[in-house]
């Protein structure tokens, strides 16, 4: 059978979580960026090879909401921040290979640095994805 996911309030997990993240202790995290360096907006549509399971990622020439198609997946890198915007056709499953992928990605373009990933599905995006 399949488990639907709990929601768990940090500062409330289990020793059971810890255990399984092979023990409480310090955690890597991306320092918040008191001036975020000038990035120029970029979007990427994410497509995946329908026989290999592959993911590519191509510029976007869509400038506005209506450009995008809503069961499609866009990363939109702006700043210190990665927007991950998740279409209809899309799971939440596929969600930590995308990221990968993409980072991945960056170095092969030279452009990688640390930000923060958001993940917006399509639909709920919110004003600052839109800024």
């Amino acid at each position: 059978g399949r488990r639907e996911p709990s929601l768990l309030a940090e500062g409330l997990e289990t020793p059971e979580f810890w255990g399984l993240l092979g023990g409480k202790g310090k955690y890597p995290h991306l320092p918040t960026l008191q001036q975020p360096p000038h990035v120029t907006p970029s979007l990427h549509t994410c497509t995946q090879s329908p026989s290999t399971g592959e993911l590519f990622f191509t510029r976007s020439a869509a400038r506005k909401k209506q450009d995008l198609l809503p069961q499609e997946c866009y990363l939109l890198r702006y700043q210190d921040q990665l927007f991950l915007r998740m279409g209809s056709k899309w799971s939440k499953d596929s969600v930590p290979d995308i990221i990968q992928s993409y980072i991945f990605q960056l170095h092969s373009w030279k452009t990688a640095s640390d930000f923060a990933v958001r993940v917006v599905w399509e639909g709920h995006e919110g004003e600052e994805f839109w800024a």
